[in-house]
């Protein structure tokens, strides 16, 4: 949980989701907002924009898909893959 390694990041975010849901009784703006805030403390998320990241993870966890953090549209100044567009999909 406290690697540097893409598996020890997304158990880190899923143990965020839990405790921010925990801590906000399910409100889901309050969860992301304290999400956005642990995130941006966290030094093995420096390179990624909170807001993004917070959004994606919950967009995964709603439809079932797979987190990818390798993703260059989460980091700050990222851009969005090509077709990535929901649009496309």
């Amino acid at each position: 949980m406290f690697g540097t390694d893409e598996k020890a990041l997304r158990s880190t975010l899923r143990e965020m989701v839990q405790r921010s849901h925990n801590e906000c009784n399910a409100n889901k703006i309050e969860a992301a907002k304290t999400m956005q805030e642990w995130i941006s403390w966290d030094a093995r998320f420096a390179d990624y924009d909170p807001e993004k990241l917070v959004r994606r993870v919950q967009e995964c966890g709603g439809s079932g898909a797979f987190l990818d953090l390798e993703d260059s549209n989460l980091k700050k100044g990222g851009q969005p893959r090509p077709l990535s567009d929901p649009r496309w999909r």
